[in-house]
């Protein structure tokens, strides 16, 4: 009989109380909308109390990744910062540098250290839970307040009126936080982390769902396809025979999910002439216009960017979309390019853009490694890839990064980092 180490059953210190009080508060006000001071605030607290666990010598992080995802873990908030020298706003740069990449690496590093040790980890993964499980509880209340048009095309002026519905983010950031979830709540469910975690699947699924996204859906196949590949040998591992029938069931439900999504974004029902008409408007989606706007856009200043922040971006090439009318183009295709990696190039240039994708690889691949492995650590090295999957996936076409999907990204990448890399040296 297996007997926990000291360190597990020894109870947590009062600092390590308030550093997981404080991810798990902050894990719980994340995904909410109408929240940003709260955001703002557990944030700050958070790095603050684990400020003590970094610079202690005895916390071993240089143990807790490889050396090579330590440089580009500071090159890409580094390059962030930077590019305030030559903004035409720098002080916005600069701001948003902070709050959506430097703020981010170090809710990394704590949930890194947290994700270490098994009591801390546990408590903290009860905020992310309930993160997710109040975004469910605004999605209910914005259905249930302003019906199917309100949770799939957006909030409007009902939801002020309304405690519990006002907090609903939106479809597009609520589609996005539910396919960021799913990963953390598969994980929370398949090592029996807490005891709720079938629910939390399934909470997660609902919020998509009834976001009525098209690219949720298929970013719930991508999900379904790495869970299959990962799980190609070994016990978990489904027959030829199924595996063809799993793909024949995905490919059908894509094609009856992405035209009723559609449909009910447009008409907010479903019928035949409505079913027709959003066939044809699948063609027509807007995206297309935006990106080559944008992309051409972009050539002004290809080398180094317009220094940090989407409102810096929009500022700089306001002359370029001066010209185009809203029959082309309407005001949100002219805010920001609507995809991740164009919009990290428009604003940092292509030191940054390769400085975040050199990041995200060596945590890809870190991941990787552990998820060939048959031990504890692969669940979590699992869930941490198909959350990065998620990211991009998501963010293809549209561009959430900012503040608090890169701190729930960063928080939940942290967790499940430390989590593979095993418990805190003694």
């Amino acid at each position: 009989m297996q007997h926990a180490s000291p360190e597990v059953r020894s109870a947590l210190t009062p600092l390590e109380r308030l550093q997981t009080g404080s991810l798990c508060l902050l894990l719980a006000v994340l995904p909410l909308a109408h929240a940003r001071a709260a955001q703002s605030i557990m944030i700050a607290c958070s790095l603050l109390l684990f400020l003590p666990a970094f610079c202690r010598p005895q916390t071993h992080f240089s143990d807790s990744l490889p050396g090579v995802l330590w440089w580009v873990l500071a090159m890409w908030p580094g390059v962030a910062l930077l590019s305030a020298l030559w903004s035409a706003d720098p002080g916005r740069s600069l701001l948003g540098a902070i709050q959506s990449a430097v703020a981010p690496t170090g809710i990394f590093l704590a949930a890194l250290a947290a994700g270490r040790n098994p009591r801390m980890l546990r408590r903290v993964l009860v905020g992310g839970s309930a993160g997710i499980a109040l975004l469910c509880l605004t999605t209910i209340g914005g259905l249930l307040k302003g019906g199917i048009p309100l949770v799939s095309q957006g909030a409007n002026a009902v939801l002020a009126s309304d405690l519990i519905a006002r907090w609903y983010p939106g479809p597009g950031l609520a589609s996005t936080f539910a396919l960021i979830g799913l990963p953390l709540s598969w994980w929370i469910w398949r090592e029996r982390l807490l005891p709720w975690g079938g629910a939390l699947v399934l909470a997660a699924l609902l919020i998509g769902l009834l976001s009525f996204n098209r690219m949720y859906w298929l970013g719930l196949v991508v999900l379904i396809v790495i869970w299959m590949v990962s799980y190609r040998s070994g016990r978990y591992a489904p027959t030829k025979g199924r595996s063809g029938l799993l793909l024949i069931c995905l490919c059908a439900l894509v094609t009856l999910a992405l035209l009723s999504t559609t449909v009910v974004r447009q008409s907010g029902s479903l019928s035949g002439q409505s079913i027709v008409q959003a066939s044809h408007a699948l063609a027509k989606d807007p995206r297309w216009s935006i990106w080559s706007q944008w992309l051409d856009s972009s050539m002004q200043r290809p080398l180094l960017g317009t220094g940090y922040g989407k409102e810096v971006a929009r500022q700089v090439h306001a002359d370029h979309f001066a010209p185009i009318t809203a029959e082309m183009m309407d005001q949100a295709g002219k805010s920001h390019p609507h995809n991740l990696l164009l919009s990290l190039w428009i604003q940092t240039g292509l030191p940054g853009l390769l400085a975040f994708l050199c990041l995200m690889a060596s945590l890809a691949s870190l991941a990787a490694a552990h998820a060939r492995r048959d031990t504890p650590a692969r669940h979590a090295a699992l869930a941490l890839g198909m959350t990065i999957a998620m990211l991009f996936f998501k963010n293809l076409t549209d561009d959430f990064y900012d503040i608090a999907l890169p701190a729930m990204f960063w928080a939940y990448a942290g967790l499940m980092a430390g989590a593979m890399r095993g418990k805190t040296p003694t």
